[in-house]
């Protein structure tokens, strides 16, 4: 189950075919021991890959999202979405996502899916067109199982991890700091030692150290986007995980938020949750206390209870999308729930602020 070697396999898209296809699960091991099937049992998240020459929509891979439907986590089925939503009204990066009927082997999979823009070239030829051949990192767990699928974890932190003479450690980077093939393969980590030591700067030099290595503005909107929804489970709040950062060739590193599946009241944490607490990572903590870099924080919340993190914005958006799903005569809740998440969650903020 936790494989990632696909399996052979065809591809049905309206009416397009496409063989020599391959297919796996997709998740973390919190999830992936909890399937039981391609086509029966808990609903199971799948990646497919299909051949460079037979590319579908422009793009060889797909990752289709199950939506949290194997929890109950988000009956409303556009939780994720809407947050995509609002970092898209915030200027912040996001992954495209369109709803999908998925059938395995005959098997209806779920009420629907998306087919969610992963983070790889394509999606940086998006977002950084005019910058797009730098360096990309998944921030994820550094996991270590048992021989019976037990596993302890560690977070991603940036650390000032070291070996002898005072190197940095590279290996205890590279689980957490997963350097992805951007066009091309390297193991150069110096420049994400750069940004490991510029976050740990001590005494006056701090400001123009971290300034010099993070888009300081960009990563507080990123941080604000997920804290602002409630999601704890990322880099920048509880977690150290469900995040990517870009280094592109010619510009200091950019923060990528992905996987906001606890969000908006579902599994997320209360609409009264602090701004500042639960920060996992002890440098990024001490960037929400510097006052400048505090101020960008508050900025972006600032931006966003004065703009689309509002029931009267949001809500209309929301309501569009289950008349769709009502139209197709799909059993998906009312979003009523989330915009009233979304009311108290605003006025926390907003008093937060004052």
């Amino acid at each position: 189950k936790l494989s990632n070697q696909r399996l052979p396999g065809t591809l049905v898209y309206g009416d397009r075919v496409i063989h020599n296809i391959g297919a796996r699960y997709r998740g973390s091991p919190f999830i992936r021991p909890g399937y039981s099937s391609p086509v029966s049992g808990n609903v199971s998240a799948f990646s497919f890959q299909v051949p460079r020459d037979d590319r579908l929509l422009g793009s060889r891979e797909f990752n289709l999202d199950h939506l949290e439907q194997h929890q109950d986590r988000d009956t409303t089925l556009q939780r994720v979405r809407t947050v995509f939503w609002l970092a898209e009204k915030l200027g912040v990066s996001f992954s495209h996502q369109t709803y999908l009927y998925v059938v395995v082997n005959g098997a209806r999979r779920g009420i629907v899916y998306t087919d969610s823009q992963h983070i790889d070239s394509d999606y940086l030829k998006t977002w950084f067109s005019d910058d797009d051949m730098g360096e990309l990192f998944k921030l994820d767990d550094w996991f270590e199982f048992d021989d019976n699928w037990g596993f302890i974890s560690a977070n991603a932190q940036l650390g000032n991890y070291t070996t002898t003479g005072g190197e940095k450690k590279q290996a205890r980077y590279r689980w957490s700091w997963n350097k992805r093939s951007n066009r091309g393969l390297n193991d150069d980590y110096s420049h994400l030692f750069h940004l490991a030591d510029a976050v740990n700067t001590p005494g006056l030099d701090y400001t123009a150290a971290v300034n010099a290595w993070v888009d300081v503005e960009q990563w507080m909107r990123v941080f604000a986007l997920r804290r602002i929804v409630g999601d704890w489970d990322g880099y920048g709040y509880d977690r150290g995980k469900n995040t990517w950062t870009y280094k592109p060739t010619r510009d200091r590193f950019k923060m990528i938020p992905w996987d906001l599946d606890f969000s908006l009241g579902g599994g997320s944490d209360g609409p009264n949750e602090t701004l500042f607490g639960k920060t996992n990572d002890p440098a990024i903590a001490t960037m929400y206390n510097h006052p400048p870099f505090r101020r960008a924080y508050l900025r972006a919340f600032h931006d966003a209870v004065y703009g689309p993190f509002n029931a009267v914005v949001v809500g209309p958006v929301m309501a569009q999308r289950w008349a769709a799903f009502q139209a197709e005569g799909l059993n998906v809740a009312s979003p009523d729930a989330v915009t009233s998440w979304i009311t108290q969650r605003r006025n926390y903020v907003i008093g937060t602020l004052n």
